[in-house]
């Protein structure tokens, strides 16, 4: 028995000295070889297998010396595994996938616990230095993490045949885009499903690794108890980010373009060696334009053309081709509800310049956020139209009354001011009509403290809560015109003067609270003297302003 087990090592390799010396001098066609090994090994299968390590083996060694295998010694694809076939402590069931590198199975772990898990091996005759630190890094990069919108690395181990592998989270899920068309998601799902993806993207990069190859088939969704929950898996050509991920230096060839082109970001197609997080960014990008419109920016550009265009040319804004394609999304997405921020956000992730887009996963999350919660967002104008829309349309009721009497106070109190501009004019020129100016400028004065007491009765806590700078860039240009017309009456801008006092204590803003009244009390002294009611009311304002606590 001893003898025998002695000499089974010898005899494989005489088998495959005897099939390699065939097929380097021609007489054994690739085609054959299959034939041929059974026929020298008969049904002994342990010996097929020790024959099929040694030429794959070879075929591994000429890959790593950089030696071109002539068609004559090239190997057919192997059938190492099958359904059925244990590899450490796993059963094969069925191959789910297949990447440059490795195959996925699915199986069967039996053992110390049962579950279904997926099973990624790496291809035979790829395992050159290079391919398997590749492979061991995307191990090493999914050890890292622990998140749970990211596939778990489970173990791993090493094939008879030598061929490293590891098991992981099974997530039998959809594409994010798939299942978001199936489930006929609209828009506001779509954007919560997809802030889940950006916080696992955020995780991985907090734990150093760039994932690079981000898209739809690498986001898989499942629905468990009616939760909807993403997995981002694949980080097989992952990038460390300011960390080794495994004891290896893993290096892309020169030349070797990595990723998918059309989710790839302009620096990765202009292979630049100083990849960071918002690659990532950029590809979260091509996935939202793709998730909202059902197109990718560049759908139109073929394979040749793809390349070019993604570092050349603008893509069309996504509310645009949901407008003008017919696709399956329109039917789910109104582009309505695209136009605008969602156009800003996405076009922010997309720029060539990477200097320009979102400095993170986070960041775009945040951004997300402020949309759905109808805040303004960074990407969008800064104008104060606007900043007025979003502030009136996340309060609803309540705020936008409070809106529409900011908008009055701002409207009303410069109709007053031309008002009195009109009555002194006429005064003026028109002496015959003191009296109806004097009652005109009379009129302008009660509507500015009637403005005033409508101010008193705003909640400006409520305001001031949620959006207290755009409530003071109202009070600012109104400020500020006040200030530009020199042709107010002295009277009438005092009582403006001191509703802009009051609105600023209000927010908190008591240096702009103490200019305003203090202006104030300085023209009703002028306009109506020292003792008048008015003057002393302002002198008042001002010294109760003082003994607040800034």
């Amino acid at each position: 028995m001893t003898d025998a087990m002695s000499s089974e090592p010898e005899r494989a390799k005489a088998i495959f000295l005897d099939l390699a010396d065939a097929m380097e001098a021609g007489v054994l066609a690739p085609d054959a070889l299959e034939a041929r090994l059974t026929s020298a090994c008969g049904q002994d299968d342990a010996l097929i297998a020790r024959v099929r390590k040694l030429l794959f083996g070879l075929r591994a060694a000429d890959a790593k010396l950089g030696r071109t295998v002539t068609p004559a010694r090239a190997l057919p694809e192997p059938r190492l595994f099958a359904p059925g076939q244990r590899v450490g402590p796993y059963v094969l069931a069925k191959k789910i996938g297949e990447g440059g590198f490795g195959t996925v199975w699915e199986a069967e772990q039996r053992e110390p616990v049962q579950r279904r898990v997926a099973l990624k091996i790496l291809k035979p005759g790829l395992d050159t230095l290079e391919v398997v630190a590749r492979f061991q890094a995307e191990r090493q990069a999914l050890a890292f993490m622990d998140h749970p919108n990211i596939a778990h690395v489970l173990g791993g181990g090493t094939t008879e045949h030598g061929l490293p592998y590891f098991a992981m989270e099974l997530v039998s899920g959809a594409p994010i885009t798939d299942f978001a068309e199936r489930k006929r998601l609209d828009t506001r799902t779509r954007l919560e499903l997809f802030l889940s993806v950006c916080r696992a993207v955020q995780h991985a990069h907090q734990k150093g690794v760039i994932h690079r190859d981000l898209k739809p088939n690498n986001v898989l969704v499942t629905e468990v108890d009616r939760r909807i929950q993403p997995k981002v898996i694949d980080f097989g050509i992952a990038k460390a980010a300011g960390a080794r991920l495994n004891e290896e230096t893993l290096v892309t060839r020169e030349g070797q373009l990595v990723g998918t082109p059309a989710y790839m970001s302009p620096e990765q197609i202009a292979e630049a060696k100083d990849i960071d997080t918002r690659t990532d960014v950029y590809s979260l990008g091509v996935i939202l334009y793709e998730l909202l419109s059902g197109t990718r920016p560049f759908e139109e550009a073929t394979a040749g053309q793809l390349l070019r265009v993604i570092l050349e040319e603008e893509p069309a804004r996504p509310s645009l081709r949901l407008a003008n394609e017919t696709t399956t999304t329109t039917r789910f997405v109104d582009s309505r509800k695209v136009k605008g921020d969602l156009d800003w956000i996405i076009m922010r992730c997309l720029e060539k310049d990477r200097e320009r887009r979102y400095d993170s996963a986070a960041v775009l999350a945040e951004e997300i956020e402020r949309h759905l919660a109808g805040r303004p967002i960074q990407a969008g104008p800064q104008e104060l139209a606007y900043r007025a829309r979003k502030f009136m349309g996340r309060h609803g009721g309540k705020l936008a009354a409070a809106g529409l009497v900011l908008a009055s106070i701002l409207v009303a109190t410069f109709a007053s001011v031309r008002s009195a501009v009109r009555a002194l004019a006429a005064e003026r020129d028109m002496r015959a009509q003191t009296e109806l100016a004097r009652e005109e400028r009379d009129r302008s004065r009660t509507l500015a403290e009637f403005l005033e007491g409508v101010l008193a009765e705003v909640d400006v806590d409520f305001v001031a809560d949620r959006d207290t700078e755009l409530f003071e860039l109202v009070l600012l240009r109104a400020s500020r015109r006040t200030s530009q017309d020199k042709n107010v009456d002295p009277e009438v801008e005092a009582v403006v003067r001191r509703t802009l006092g009051h609105a600023y204590r209000a927010i908190g803003r008591i240096g702009q609270a103490e200019l305003e009244l203090r202006r104030a009390a300085e023209l009703f002294e002028r306009a109506l003297g020292r003792e008048h009611a008015d003057t002393i009311a302002g002198w008042n304002d001002l010294a109760a302003l003082a003994s607040i606590e800034r």
